[in-house]
């Protein structure tokens, strides 16, 4: 379990599975048999085993990355493999066609897992959800080498196409722009992919599934377009989204208006009194424009935003003081 040990043994099986062309036509020309067992190069041989492998990895795990980057390297020289065999005229149609289709099965498989597994990674959390990552991982280097599979796995089902998997969709909605509900809002909702590699993972997947892909394009272009619907009107200059998510210790700021320090104080404290936060949330309120609904709003987003601060501009706008006049700020 020792990690050096795992990285040693995989980069062993690298070396094993890639001899250069000359020693593999020498083995070849060797006398061997050229349908039997030892005519098979053993690139092929390790990957067929590790894809059989690779769905059967418990959610959860925390010692199968270096597993997931073996396979996710043998699949990428695949391609150079088989174009060398061809070359040399020793890879049997046979061959390619099982390994074909065994790269089929597993993609079908693998999306199965993406889809039908529990969120792991928690917001403002550090654990990354390694089987998520690695099969993301590993999925991409599947669409890469079998492009005919991008519109199987990533476009939506139709009447015309019952048989797609719909994970454009899905990796969209579900993964990387999902929002937690009211009734899942805890630190395991929304979206399945919190961590940065997780989330780099699905944007890698997502653009291999799209590339030379015109259905997966269109799905993917729809999808991100809703996620410009609404315009924030005050938009901050060089907007990196990135920066502004809710801190690491879990509580959310007051962004200062320039005159506003001592009033967020004071709004930070009465909410900071579990009473006084709880009751002023159960209050019924009518006018939905009011001081009383602003300070609820502002409350709520103290307790259930996702950003790092919120803007308390429009509950200055209904703070007047004595002659009328909101917040001067």
């Amino acid at each position: 379990q020792t990690a050096g040990i795992r990285a040693a043994v995989c980069h062993g099986v690298v070396k094993i599975a890639c001899p250069d062309g000359q020693e593999w036509q020498a083995h070849l020309s060797s006398g061997n048999s050229t349908d039997g067992p030892s005519c098979l190069h053993p690139h092929l041989l390790f990957l067929e085993h590790l894809l059989s492998l690779v769905c059967d990895i418990k959610p959860g795990t925390s010692t199968c990355t270096d597993f997931f980057d073996l396979v996710h390297q043998m699949v990428n020289m695949t391609d150079e493999l088989v174009l060398s065999m061809k070359k040399t005229s020793s890879a049997p149609d046979a061959l390619l066609h099982s390994l074909n289709a065994h790269f089929d099965r597993t993609a079908i498989d693998l999306v199965a897992l993406i889809k039908g597994s529990c969120v792991l990674e928690e917001r403002n959390g550090k654990r990354e959800d390694q089987v998520l990552l690695g099969h993301l991982r590993v999925l991409r280097s599947i669409c890469a080498h079998r492009p005919t599979l991008r519109a199987v796995i990533g476009g939506s089902a139709t009447t015309d196409h019952t048989n797609r998997c719909g994970l454009v969709t899905y990796l969209t909605t579900e993964c990387l722009f999902g929002l937690p509900s009211v009734e899942q809002y805890a630190p395991l909702g929304l979206p399945k992919c919190k961590m940065v590699k997780t989330r780099s993972a699905a944007f890698e997947l997502l653009f291999t599934l799209a590339q030379d892909c015109s259905s997966n394009t269109h799905d993917l272009l729809a999808h991100l377009l809703q996620q410009h619907t609404r315009r924030e009107y005050r938009a901050l200059y060089m907007y990196r989204p990135w920066i502004y998510n809710r801190a690491p210790c879990g509580f959310v700021g007051l962004r200062n208006l320039g005159a506003t320090c001592y009033m967020n104080s004071l709004l930070q404290q009465l909410f900071f009194v579990s009473e006084c936060r709880s009751s002023m949330l159960q209050v019924n309120v009518q006018e939905r424009q009011g001081f009383m609904y602003q300070l609820q709003l502002l409350f709520a987003h103290l307790q259930q935003s996702e950003k790092q601060y919120y803007d308390p501009w429009e509950l200055c706008q209904v703070y007047t003081d004595y002659d009328g006049q909101p917040v001067n700020i």
